[in-house]
């Protein structure tokens, strides 16, 4: 069974599924087998899978690349490989959300950083020319930072 998105809300499947959840292979969950949505809010109180069968195990899903939370698991989960209470096999996902107000001070001490060394640079017109060279290397790297946090 593979989920593409599933969105659950307070779903207990201790009366809606079977005691036992057969582990088929790969893949095999309380609530989903495979998921690349959303699960939310789920709750498994049946065992799943059986001793020393089957991939990717665990009491809400198999294996996860979406996003999960508010998930719990009650049951006993069984399996051979990559067995988990909650995912068996979580794949990386990453969405990272940043507050605004600290994006602005992180840009603010970039440019207070930025001033600092050109500053060093035109009181300092002696330097050798490789500490010249790297301090505006350096320069042109924290111009490349702001611009990739942006």
């Amino acid at each position: 069974h593979v989920v593409k998105a599933v969105v659950v809300g307070a779903l207990a499947l201790a009366a809606a599924v079977a005691t036992v959840i057969e582990a088929i292979g790969t893949d095999t969950g309380g609530v989903a087998g495979y998921s690349s949505g959303i699960l939310r809010s789920c709750n498994n109180r049946g065992t799943v899978g059986y001793a020393h069968t089957g991939y990717n195990v665990g009491g809400i899903a198999g294996r996860q690349s979406g996003f999960m939370t508010g998930c719990n698991n009650y049951g006993s989960v069984c399996g051979r490989k990559d067995i988990a209470g909650i995912v068996g096999q979580a794949e990386p996902y990453v969405a990272l959300t940043y507050n605004q107000s600290i994006l602005n001070d992180i840009f603010d001490e970039f440019d207070n950083l930025q001033g600092l060394l050109g500053d060093m640079l035109d009181h300092n017109t002696n330097l050798p020319t490789d500490i010249s060279n790297h301090l505006n290397a350096l320069g042109d790297s924290l111009t490349g930072a702001k611009d990739d946090t942006k």
